[in-house]
């Protein structure tokens, strides 16, 4: 988008982002899709950011909703990042606070719209009640309980199920195991959802200094460079960290070389931040991985590009 970067940006991300080893390797396996809800996603984002120029264009702001909507259909996650934008646009629109509080109202219909939409199909023919995919309810307990300090990761216990726990975590898991039979024990749904969302309660009032320590840590590993997988399989090689390590540091370096460049621009870019922010903060309570930060990762590489094309032309100029 020309109101936030030029043309050489744009070719360096996108050049970039088409042979960045983590999406390739995502998009060519399990999650396939990614690469679709990566388009949706940076796209509902680029368009939203447009909107903080209080376009007159009604259809913008739908588009937009819909956008967010269909990317949330794809990974839950995204809609967290709605309220965060809203407020952004509601803030920018501060001097005609009725109109554009109107025009965000229509942003978020839309996305509720498609939600909802999905959610009534599911329904009448599942006969299931869920606002979007997903096990929400149950990663946030395995996300959210003493086990989830082995390494944060929600197959430890399947691994555990075939080779024992050690001493250390032998009593957590047998929490975990505990209120995972009381979950298999009811309809799924609403009602095994109530089972999880009691237990993530009892942990955090039970033990509110370990569950903040826990949130902490998940925080932190949402930044890893590489995924450190529970479970052994054939990708996961010392090559396959290296190459991980070799090409997000980098991004990360560069992004953040961005968002010091561009610091006079901060309020142009502050959809990024919160988009970012949003993502950063949902993960951190639920489960952390390398692949579960990747659709971030799309827009560290547009902050990254923008910090390599601006460093080099100021390094450029000063050669001149």
């Amino acid at each position: 988008m020309n109101r936030l970067f030029d043309e050489t940006v744009g070719i360096v991300a996108a050049a970039i982002l088409a042979v960045y080893p983590l999406h390739v390797y995502v998009s060519a396996c399990f999650e396939y899709p990614q690469s679709l809800f990566i388009f949706l996603f940076t796209t509902a984002v680029l368009l939203t950011t447009s909107l903080a120029a209080q376009s007159s264009y009604l259809r913008k702001w739908i588009y937009a909703g819909l956008l967010l909507g269909l990317a949330g259909l794809a990974v839950p996650t995204a809609l967290t990042a709605v309220p965060f934008l809203a407020t952004w646009l509601l803030v920018q629109g501060r001097r005609k606070l009725l109109r554009c509080a109107a025009r965000v109202t229509t942003l978020i219909l839309c996305c509720c719209g498609v939600v909802l939409s999905w959610s009534l199909y599911r329904y009448n023919t599942a006969s299931q009640i869920a606002l979007v995919s997903g096990c929400a309810a149950e990663n946030l307990f395995k996300g959210n309980c003493t086990l989830a300090w082995e390494l944060g990761k929600a197959d430890i216990a399947d691994v555990y199920e075939k080779t024992g726990p050690p001493p250390k975590y032998a009593k957590a898991y047998q929490e975990y195991c505990a209120v995972e039979r009381a979950a298999r024990s009811v309809p799924a749904g609403s009602a095994r959802d109530k089972v999880y969302y009691a237990a993530v309660k009892r942990f955090w009032v039970e033990r509110p200094s370990e569950a903040i320590a826990l949130l902490g840590r998940k925080a932190l590993l949402y930044w890893l460079p590489y995924a450190k997988p529970v479970t052994k399989h054939s990708a996961d090689r010392p090559l396959t960290r290296v190459i991980q390590l070799g090409t997000f540091v980098p991004i990360l370096l560069f992004a953040c070389i961005g968002v010091i460049l561009s610091r006079t621009s901060w309020r142009s870019l502050m959809c990024l931040y919160l988009v970012i922010a949003s993502q950063w903060l949902t993960y951190s309570m639920f489960l952390v991985c390398a692949r579960y930060r990747s659709h971030v990762d799309a827009l560290l590489i547009v902050l990254a590009a923008l910090g390599a094309v601006v460093g080099i032309r100021s390094l450029k100029g000063k050669f001149d």
